[in-house]
C-alpha cells in the first residue's frame, strides 16, 4: 500500500503517536528513532545516566589500570617465549630477585673527586641508607644493599672512565605490594636530592618510577589534546552548521560516548586485564571522529527535512531510514574492522580494540537514540543562535561540493583515475615501511628515566650490566650438553653481547647468563635492573 507521509509548519508533537510507528515495513532504525521521540525525556535523561554511570563507576572500583610500559614481561598468559622460560625457572625453587634500583650523579664542572662532588655523594648514599618508608603499618628501610661506588672495586663498573658520573645500585626490599608502598618515599627522597643539589644531575633508573611516569605522561597528553581538539570540533562544527546548538548536539553525543567508553574500558580493566596506556587516545581518536561524523548524517538531513516543510516527527523518521541506517551499517563495519585486533593474542591490543569497538557501539546507539529524541525536544530550536554569513539556509544542491560532485558525474572515469592514482603514489612508501619495536629512549626527555638510559649511553660506551638470561633443562643429557657449549661459544658473537659466559646449576635448571652490551640492554629493558629470559 502506498505511504504517505504528513507535512507540517508546527514543529510540535503531531504525529508521535501515530499508530502507524508499530506496522511492519519501516527500518527497524525508524522504529527506534519514532519510539526515542516519543519517550524523548525519560531517554534523553537515561542517555545521560548511563553514559555519566559507566563513567563514574569505574572510577568508584579504581579507574583504569594500566599495563607497564616497561615491565618484566610476566604476564599469565604463556604467549610469549619468555614467559614460558619464567615459568621453568620458578618451578626450579629459585628466590625471584628483587627489585633493582640505580641512581646516577654526574657531575657536569670536575668530577667526582672534587668537594663538591664528594659531599653530594656523601649526603645522597647516606639519605639512601637511612631512607625508611611506611609498609603496612611500620616504618621499614626504603632500600638494601645501597652500594657506594667509590669504595667498590674498579670492576664493578660503577664509576664512568672520565670519572665524572657513578652509578649507586640498591635493591628495594619486599614482594611487588611492598615496593609499591616504598616508591612513594623514594620518590620524595629523589626529588629532595635533585633540588639540594642543584650543581649535580641526579636520574634514577627504576621501573616502578619509570612506569608511573609515563602514564603521568599520557594522560598528561590526553588532557592536553581533549582542550585543544573539543574547543576545535566544536568550531568545525559551527563552520558546518552555522548554528551554536546545532553544533552542541553532535559535541554533546562525542563527549558523552567518550565518558562511556572510558568507563567500559576502566571496568575491564579492573575485572579482567590491565589495558594499553595508550587504549584511552584510541578511543579519543576514533570515538570523537565517529560519534561526529554520525551525528553530522543526522543532524544534516534533519534540518533538510525540516526546512522541506516536514513535520518534526516526520523529519525524524526521514532521518532515520537514511542517515539513521548509514550510521548503523558504518559503525557496524568500523566494529568488524577492529575486532580483527582479537586476532592477535596480546592482552594490551585487545584491550585497544575493548575500548574503541565500545566508544563505536555507543557512538552508533546514541545516535539511533538520544539524537532522535535530542531533535525531538529542540525542533527547531536546533536553529537558534545563528552565526552572521555562515547560518544563512542555501537552495538544495548548491554551494562548492555541490560543484565539485557534479564535476565529478560529468567525468567519471578521468576523475577516478586520477583518484586512484593519486592514492596509490601515496600508499606506494607502505611498501618500503620498516617494522620494528622502539626501544626505552624513544620517550620523551621529560621522563627522568629517559635521561637516566642517555647518561649511562654517554658515559658507559662499553655497555650495561643487563644480563641475558637462558634457561635449559635436561641439563645431563649429552645433546643438551653440547647444545649448551654450542650456544656459550655463539652467543658472545652477537652484536650488543659480551662475555664471560656464568653457568649456574640450580634444582634440576642451568642458566647460562650473558651480559648484554648496551644496544641489547636497552631493548631487553632497563640497565641494571630488569632480566629478559629465553627458553
Amino acid at each position: 500500500m502506498p505511504r504517505r507521509w504528513r507535512f507540517g509548519r508546527d514543529g510540535g508533537g503531531a504525529g508521535l503517536n501515530d499508530p502507524r510507528d508499530s506496522r511492519g515495513g519501516q527500518p527497524w532504525t525508524v522504529r527506534v528513532a519514532a519510539w526515542s521521540a516519543r519517550h524523548r525525556w525519560p531517554v534523553v535523561g537515561l542517555w545521560f545516566l548511563l553514559t555519566i554511570g559507566l563513567f563514574v563507576g569505574s572510577l568508584a572500583i579504581g579507574g583504569t589500570r594500566t599495563a607497564d610500559a616497561v615491565s618484566n614481561d610476566r604476564s599469565d598468559d604463556q604467549v610469549f617465549e619468555s614467559r614460558k622460560a619464567f615459568d621453568v625457572f620458578e618451578a626450579s625453587g629459585t628466590t625471584e630477585e628483587p627489585h633493582q634500583f640505580l641512581l646516577i650523579v654526574n657531575t657536569p664542572a670536575g668530577t667526582i673527586d672534587d668537594p663538591t662532588a664528594t659531599s653530594a655523594l656523601d649526603d645522597i648514599v647516606g639519605r639512601m641508607n637511612d631512607l625508611t618508608a611506611t609498609v603496612g603499618d611500620s616504618e621499614a628501610p626504603a632500600f638494601e644493599n645501597v652500594v657506594d661506588p667509590r669504595v667498590a672495586p674498579p670492576a664493578a663498573g660503577l664509576v664512568s672512565a672520565d670519572r665524572t658520573t657513578v652509578r649507586i645500585p640498591a635493591q628495594v626490599p619486599g614482594d611487588e605490594a611492598a615496593v609499591e608502598q616504598r616508591i612513594p618515599a623514594i620518590r620524595t627522597f629523589l626529588e629532595d636530592a635533585q633540588a639540594g643539589h642543584p650543581d649535580v644531575r641526579i636520574h634514577a633508573l627504576d621501573r616502578q618510577l619509570v612506569n608511573e611516569d609515563i602514564q603521568e605522561l599520557v594522560n598528561g597528553g590526553l588532557d592536553a589534546s581533549l582542550r585543544l581538539t573539543i574547543p576545535l570540533t566544536f568550531l568545525i562544527l559551527l563552520i558546518a552548521f552555522g548554528a551554536v546548538i546545532a553544533a552542541l548536539v553532535p559535541l554533546v553525543l562525542a563527549v558523552t560516548s567518550l565518558l562511556a567508553a572510558f568507563g567500559i574500558l576502566g571496568i575491564y580493566s579492573q575485572a579482567v586485564d590491565p589495558v594499553s596506556a595508550y587504549a584511552s587516545q584510541l578511543i579519543v581518536l576514533i570515538g570523537l571522529a565517529v560519534a561526529v561524523d554520525y551525528s553530522l548524517f543526522m543532524v544534516t538531513r534533519f534540518r533538510t527535512e525540516r526546512r522541506a516543510g516536514r513535520a518534526k516527527v516526520d523529519a525524524i523518521r526521514v532521518a532515520s531510514s537514511t542517515a539513521g541506517r548509514a550510521v548503523f551499517f558504518s559503525g557496524l563495519a568500523v566494529i568488524l574492522s577492529i575486532g580483527g585486533l582479537f586476532l592477535l593474542d596480546d592482552p594490551l591490543f585487545q584491550s585497544m580494540a575493548i575500548g574503541t569497538i565500545g566508544v563505536v557501539l555507543i557512538a552508533v546507539v546514541g545516535s539511533l537514540t538520544f539524537l532522535p529524541a535530542a531533535l525531538a525536544i529542540l525542533g527547531d530550536n536546533v536553529d537558534r543562535f545563528r552565526v552572521p554569513f555562515l547560518g544563512r539556509d542555501r537552495p538544495e544542491g548548491s554551494g562548492v561540493w555541490a560543484s565539485v560532485v557534479r564535476g565529478v558525474m560529468r567525468q567519471p572515469v578521468v576523475t577516478f583515475l586520477v583518484a586512484a592514482t593519486i592514492l596509490i603514489a601515496i600508499a606506494l612508501p607502505a611498501s618500503r615501511l620498516h617494522m620494528g619495536q622502539s626501544d626505552f629512549a624513544s620517550f620523551p626527555d621529560s621522563i627522568d628515566g629517559v635521561q637516566a638510559v642517555n647518561l649511562l649511553d654517554e658515559k658507559w660506551l662499553e655497555g650495561s650490566t643487563l644480563t641475558l638470561d637462558v634457561v635449559v633443562t635436561d641439563v645431563d643429557r649429552p645433546d643438551t650438553q653440547a647444545a649448551i657449549d654450542d650456544l656459550s661459544a655463539r652467543v658472545v658473537e652477537l652484536d650488543g653481547l659480551s662475555g664471560p659466559v656464568i653457568e649456574d646449576y640450580l634444582a634440576q635448571r642451568r642458566a647460562a647468563e650473558a651480559p648484554a652490551g648496551n644496544l641489547l640492554g636497552r631493548q631487553l629493558g632497563l640497565p641494571g635492573g630488569d632480566r629478559a629470559h629465553g627458553d
